[in-house]
C-alpha cells in the first residue's frame, strides 16, 4: 500500500475510533462492533509497521500486547 492510499485509508477509518470511543463511554459499544474495530486497527498497524519499516530500512518484531 502506498503512503497515498495509507493516509486515505487512516482518515476514512478515523470515524470508527471516533464512533467506537462515543458509544465505549456512552455504554452503547457492542462486542461485534469492538471486535471489529479491533480486527481494522490491527490490519492498520500492520499496514503502519510495514510502512515504518520503508521509511527507515529496519524490520519491526511483533511486540507485545499492551492492555
Amino acid at each position: 500500500m502506498n503512503r497515498g492510499e495509507l493516509a486515505v485509508w487512516a482518515a476514512h477509518e478515523q470515524w470508527r475510533m471516533e464512533q467506537l470511543a462515543y458509544d465505549l463511554a456512552g455504554g452503547h459499544a457492542t462486542g461485534r462492533q469492538c471486535r471489529e474495530a479491533a480486527a481494522v486497527f490491527d490490519h492498520l498497524a500492520a499496514q503502519l509497521r510495514g510502512h515504518a519499516d520503508g521509511l527507515d530500512g529496519t524490520v519491526a518484531l511483533d511486540e507485545p500486547d499492551h492492555d
